[in-house]
């Protein structure tokens, strides 16, 4: 299992491109994903959870992954929540 923090850094936060963006990555890896903000817990894989919890520019967010692509899986959400991708 792996678990990080990530620094929110999109300008407009998580809108309904990045969730699309972060919901197709969770169903291309074989992990458990989730996404914890403040005292909620997101399954990666729902778009509309993630898009209404409300995460903005600059909060702090911890990725949990667990599963037999966890490493490939957190590399590629880090990319998205930091805007590179």
């Amino acid at each position: 299992m792996l678990k990080k923090e990530i620094i929110v850094k999109i300008h407009e936060g998580v809108d309904v491109e990045y969730a699309g963006r972060l919901a197709i990555a969770a169903e291309r890896f074989q992990c458990k994903s989730m996404l914890q903000l403040k005292n909620h817990t997101i399954n990666m894989h729902s778009l509309l959870n993630l898009v209404s919890v409300g995460i903005c520019r600059g909060d702090k967010v911890t990725v949990i992954c667990d599963g037999c692509e966890e490493q490939q899986a957190m590399q590629k959400y880090e990319k998205i929540l930091s805007g590179l991708e």
